[in-house]
């Protein structure tokens, strides 16, 4: 295979301003959270190293799934949720980890697409469309061996596997297209390479 080089993105094709109601929700959101941190603290847990761990790992559930924290990103964060899968089933966690995967592909199943992030129950991409939400989703389910789950969703994950394709993969390379922006784990940056 050759040697590719990249050119330097142009402003024009980096991550869209996010103008969406839900975004700017979560945004000011984000904000208010801050401020009560910065006027009131930390949350603090009493115990030990372990006790501590618990109590955080508690805070995140919500009663409907797993959010990617009990503060500013109190969110259904795909990627999040399929990479702490593994260490939340070691926990215990199975059933709760069954629920969250439930409770997003619901409504992933809704919009007939996945996302980064489920924001009350709207799916929205945090800011344009990621080339590894659908595989971490898809390692998620395999982890948690949740089968029943991917087949009762498989019309919506067969349609998402194909604008995956169309979208995302080169075929000349193997690799994700270099010449469309996608959202990474590092949101807020601009690039053509992605992971």
């Amino acid at each position: 295979m050759s040697e590719r080089s990249l050119q330097p993105i142009k402003a024009s094709e980096a991550a869209p301003f996010p103008l969406d109601r839900v975004l700017i929700g979560a945004g000011a959101n984000v904000w208010w959270r801050s401020l009560k941190r910065r006027l009131f603290g930390w949350k603090r847990h009493p115990g030990d190293a372990t006790a501590i761990c618990r109590a955080v790992v508690e805070d995140c559930w919500n009663g409907s799934y797993f959010a990617g924290s009990a503060g500013h990103f109190a969110q259904f964060w795909t990627r999040d949720l399929a990479m702490c899968t593994p260490a939340l089933l070691r926990l215990g966690f199975r059933d709760r980890i069954l629920q969250s995967w439930a409770w997003g592909l619901e409504r992933f199943s809704r919009e007939q697409r996945v996302t980064t992030t489920i924001f009350g129950n709207r799916p929205r991409d945090v800011y344009a469309y990621a080339s590894d939400s659908l595989p971490m989703l898809l390692y998620g389910l395999a982890e948690a061996d949740a089968l029943p789950l991917a087949l009762e969703h498989r019309e919506m994950l067969g349609i998402e596997i194909l604008r995956y394709a169309r979208k995302v993969y080169d075929p000349e390379t193997g690799l994700a297209r270099t010449d469309a922006y996608f959202s990474a784990p590092r949101d807020c940056m601009t690039g053509r390479a992605t992971v």
